[in-house]
């Protein structure tokens, strides 16, 4: 049963007129950015950053674009509507127009394959792809 207790709907913002300072309230401090960006601590180890030619980060947004434009193209038509505890859960975030619009799909014994480009990428040397599989 839904009461306000387990609500998970966002209030309505309140205005006031309490406003924190930085000095008197040190977490509120911007983070700064390490001087050495080559390599930063991560969980599982270090993450070495790769230098791109604005080209190729061009190319890539436009293939991830792509990628998503076509899987989208795939799974919509046979998705079906947000309805239900899963659309409640959203109505409190989204604008119902933007809601009605949503569709849903899972998939049985299937799964969404990786980006054609990934090994092309892999190739390249990038690394830390993520596996959509």
């Amino acid at each position: 049963m839904r009461n306000k207790l387990n609500d998970p709907h966002p209030r309505e913002k309140e205005q006031s007129s309490f406003q924190e300072n930085p000095e008197e309230n040190p977490s509120l401090e911007k983070n700064t950015i390490p001087a050495d960006l080559d390599q930063q601590a991560a969980i599982g180890g270090l993450i070495e950053f790769q230098q791109c030619q604005e080209g190729d980060i061009h190319k890539a947004i436009r293939w991830f674009s792509e990628y998503l434009r076509s899987e989208r193209e795939e799974y919509y038509a046979i998705g079906e509507p947000l309805v239900g505890d899963w659309r409640w859960l959203m109505d409190g975030y989204f604008e119902p127009a933007l809601l009605d619009q949503v569709r849903v799909l899972e998939l049985v014994d299937e799964r969404v394959a990786n980006p054609w480009f990934y090994p092309k990428a892999r190739e390249r040397g990038v690394r830390h792809l993520p596996d959509v599989m």
